[in-house]
């Protein structure tokens, strides 16, 4: 399920100011393993990493791109992908395969029964919404998680340690353990995502809550930011947390990860996604939502460095990738490149041909290395520098 899937429309009431109050709160629950938490951010996943933050550590096309290969079987309707080690992962409702990311030729397939609203990938594992699979086996039976089916936006994977949402909790487990590392009861969750200081940043329908990664201990408590809504949206760079509702008069926060004390406020036009790294926040616009058809860039300190329409009808429907300072934008049938410091447009897919229809939406794009990777009708596209 992609994330726009979640929206719905609801009012936002803001309560208290910039810097609110923040609480220390509940001693912690024991963990299962007194075993430490080894984060690795590279693994790609849904969100782009641990912080749902879409800011790629590969260098991406640049300032131009031509197409190096398609990929579809004729049979199999691909949909959500994910990148590691030189490999394409790509799934659909009972197939996933592994294509070499340079050339697009299949390194394997399995047969899979498995839901497919996402995948992500592990060392040693891939991940769907129902459970998991070792990452090349011929036939695979998916081991459920230890409760619930997590949701793209409620799914974090820190190398084979995930952490992820049920209606009422936050639970992390590894693959091949039969009971969960630790879980944490918490009111009404809705979406989190990883930051630095082995923290958890879990949004919920009236606040955010601080979570140790090690036991789920909560390190502080901010419900002054927003009343009741029915959906937030979280990202994670460096020592900061980025959160905004999805509301058509939305504010985005900028929280300290390690205290939770705001840093600043922004008010957007309408709705938008958030994509981060440590010195940009990318702001894109949700679809159906007008007037976001165009890319906001603001600096570390809130402030917009630039704002520029995308020359399309379309509004954003993916969250823009931030990669090697170029941000990419995909929209219903286009992908554009912007330079990330002046917000000059580098490049558009639909025109130079580069996609074989425009009837067809685009997938969420990911950038891995010098390739970005697209999902359209089924089929799978790499692209490199030109």
């Amino acid at each position: 399920m992609q994330r726009r899937q979640f929206l719905a429309a609801t009012g936002l009431t803001l309560l208290g100011g910039t810097t609110g109050c923040v609480g220390q709160l509940s001693s912690p629950l024991a963990p299962t393993s007194d075993e430490p938490i080894a984060v690795d951010e590279t693994w790609n996943q849904p969100g782009g990493g641990p912080g749902h933050a879409y800011a790629a550590s590969g260098s991406g096309p640049g300032a131009a791109i031509e197409s190096r290969w398609r990929f579809s079987d004729g049979d199999s309707h691909f949909e959500p992908m994910a990148i590691a080690d030189d490999t394409v992962f790509a799934a659909s409702d009972s197939t996933v395969v592994a294509l070499d990311a340079s050339r697009g030729t299949e390194r394997w397939r399995a047969a899979v029964d498995s839901n497919d609203d996402w995948l992500a990938v592990g060392p040693d594992h891939l991940f769907f919404s129902d459970g998991w699979i070792e990452r090349e086996p011929e036939t695979a039976s998916v081991t459920p998680y230890p409760e619930s089916s997590p949701h793209q936006d409620r799914f974090v994977l820190l190398k084979d340690l995930f952490v992820y949402l049920t209606d009422d909790a936050v639970v992390a487990g590894r693959p091949g353990a039969d009971e969960a590392r630790w879980r944490r009861p918490l009111d009404r969750p809705h979406s989190l995502c990883g930051v630095a200081d082995q923290m958890i940043v879990v949004a919920t329908e009236t606040g955010l809550a601080g979570l140790s990664l090690s036991d789920g201990s909560q390190q502080w408590l901010r419900e002054d930011l927003w009343s009741e809504v029915s959906f937030v949206d979280v990202a994670g760079a460096d020592e900061r947390v980025y959160a905004t509702t999805w509301t058509r008069d939305a504010t985005v926060f900028a929280l300290d990860a390690a205290s939770g004390e705001t840093a600043w406020t922004y008010e957007p036009p309408t709705q938008v996604w958030l994509t981060a790294d440590s010195n940009h926040v990318v702001l894109g616009g949700l679809p159906d939502v007008e007037p976001m058809n165009r890319v906001d860039v603001l600096d570390a300190a809130g402030d917009r460095q630039w704002v520029v329409p995308t020359d399309s009808n379309d509004t954003t429907v993916h969250v823009p990738v931030l990669a090697d300072g170029v941000v990419y934008a995909a929209h219903v049938a286009d992908c554009f490149a912007y330079d990330l410091a002046s917000g000059e447009k580098l490049w558009s897919l639909s025109p130079d041909g580069l996609l074989s229809s425009d009837l067809y939406p685009l997938g969420q794009p990911l950038v891995a290395g010098d390739g970005l990777f697209l999902e359209q009708d089924g089929a799978v596209y790499g692209f490199g520098p030109a």
